[in-house]
């Protein structure tokens, strides 16, 4: 515990990342293991290629998130980039790094393979899914509003401008009357604290000016157990995201229940959903036409039911698949 209390008192960000590391160096040591596997190498990149932590004599193998992507902030695109391949370069230096996993994009493993001549090294990772247990208990207070007859539209996960809530929120506001009656709306899960306050005026607004849209707020972590019911009585799930060179797991949700998705047409979402048939893509992610698409689906349902691509997906993406994955060679 005093190791740990110590550890958090550590600024800046990267010298604690060196910290845990050459902790994680000590047991690695002390139980002379061969290798070990970080889920996330982001917050470690300079740290990795630090003269104290190259002496870890254990391979390194894990999962490096959006390693050149677009940033879904207002930093500038090319600045984020220039910055992540610098990045990238930067922890190269360490020899012990045995693999990186990159989830879900093999068009990116392929280049970055390619650039850095090393045969192999960045490995394609499939993004797991999470299969419910057989005969999992549905929640009783799990607060998600009962099936009506309307169309039901969902947003999951971690709630944030760069997931594109305000996006959806002022495209609600342009949805003609004669549809938005139709639908509805299920905002699920925790909004970022910065902008928490920004979104529920936004959404009183709405409730205020716009009576004929109904709108469901769960402001809480979404347990695991909830899922199952959250996904089967949703119609469509809303993923327009910025910054979207990254991965999501709430298309594997999606999937997983056989729910179509409306997201962007660019980026290694996009190609995601065109490739595997998992539901809509806009060229131009703006207010009208997210509106435009919430209609179009209204109108033409069935054409987006579950198609054989998602299937495969989750096929794709057992989590015994991930594991395998992570252990071979």
């Amino acid at each position: 515990k005093g190791e740990m209390d110590r550890l958090y008192k550590i600024r800046p960000i990267h010298k604690r990342a060196q910290a845990e590391l050459l902790i994680l160096g000590n047991h690695l040591k002390e139980h002379q293991a061969v290798r070990c596997y970080l889920m996330s190498l982001n917050k470690f990149q300079f740290a990795l290629a630090t003269r104290k932590v190259r002496s870890i004599q254990s391979s390194i193998r894990g999962i490096l998130f959006n390693p050149l992507g677009e940033p879904g902030n207002r930093e500038l695109i090319w600045f984020t980039k220039l910055r992540k391949y610098l990045q990238l370069i930067w922890m190269l230096r360490n020899q012990h790094l045995e693999h990186i996993y990159i989830l879900n994009d093999d068009s990116l493993v392929a280049s970055l393979n390619k650039r850095y001549i090393r045969r192999n090294f960045f490995i394609s990772l499939p993004d797991p899914i999470l299969i419910p247990s057989e005969g999992i208990e549905k929640q009783l207070d799990s607060g998600i509003p009962i099936r009506s007859k309307k169309y039901r539209f969902l947003m999951f996960g971690s709630l944030s401008a760069r997931k594109g809530i305000f996006l959806v929120l002022d495209a609600l506001k342009l949805l003609p009357k004669d549809i938005s009656s139709l639908i509805e709306f299920v905002f699920a899960g925790k909004v970022v604290t910065h902008t928490k306050e920004t979104f529920l005026a936004s959404l009183s607004d709405i409730k205020n000016n716009r009576p004929d849209i109904t709108i469901h707020y769960l402001d809480k972590f979404i347990p695991y157990r909830a899922i199952p019911e959250l996904f089967s009585d949703s119609d469509c799930v809303l993923t327009p995201y910025y910054g979207n060179q990254s991965s999501s797991g709430v298309i594997g949700h999606a999937a997983l229940y056989g729910k179509p998705v409306i997201g962007p047409n660019r980026g290694l979402i996009g190609d995601l959903i065109r490739s595997y048939e998992l539901g809509i893509v806009i060229d131009a992610i703006d207010a009208q036409k997210l509106a435009d698409t919430i209609h179009f689906f209204c109108n033409d349902k069935e054409a987006y039911r579950k198609t054989i691509g998602m299937k495969r997906f989750v096929k794709e993406r057992h989590p015994n698949r991930f594991v395998q994955t992570l252990i071979a060679n």
